[in-house]
């Protein structure tokens, strides 16, 4: 008897664990889609590199990851595809809202797959103009996925 309580202890560890590294794993990649809007401002486009979006948010990405970035000229997307089956591959979008005025013309959000796995989760959605009172526009997350952080106006 004192085997399974042992047991049981150690499982609850070992989930424990692969929580906290679920939850550390999004911060890194919200900070690194937060800096595209930095990159933008300064560049007038948005970049697939890590390392200038690294330099701007003063990030580090979170290991156990494989990760990818992929632009269009209205957003960019940051994949974080996990290396262990165990873990939820994991999405963040910025996109540019041609409704918004000011220095808030673009939101994000991070998603999360709400089952784990090696794949591409899909791409968050934005809808130009979807809000009917300031005509801004509304961001969501694709398919199988949940909202970890945002939606945020930058």
């Amino acid at each position: 008897m004192k085997i399974w309580a042992a047991w049981g202890i150690i499982g609850s560890m070992v989930i424990a664990g692969v929580v906290q590294a679920q939850t550390t794993a999004w911060q890194p990649l919200s900070a690194i889609t937060r800096a595209q809007k930095t990159y933008h401002q300064r560049n007038g486009r948005f970049t697939a590199a890590f390392s200038p979006l690294e330099r701007i948010s003063g990030a580090r990405l979170a290991g156990g990851y494989n990760y990818a970035i992929r632009t269009t000229v209205r957003g960019a997307f940051v994949y974080a595809i996990p290396t262990a089956a165990s873990r939820r591959p994991m999405v963040s979008a910025i996109f540019i809202d041609q409704a918004a005025t000011g220095p808030t013309n673009m939101t994000m959000v991070v998603c999360e797959a709400r089952t784990p796995g090696r794949f591409r989760p899909a791409d968050p959605i934005f809808r130009p103009g979807a809000d009917p009172t300031t005509r801004k526009g509304q961001i969501a997350c694709g398919e199988g996925t949940v909202i970890v952080d945002g939606p945020l106006d930058l």
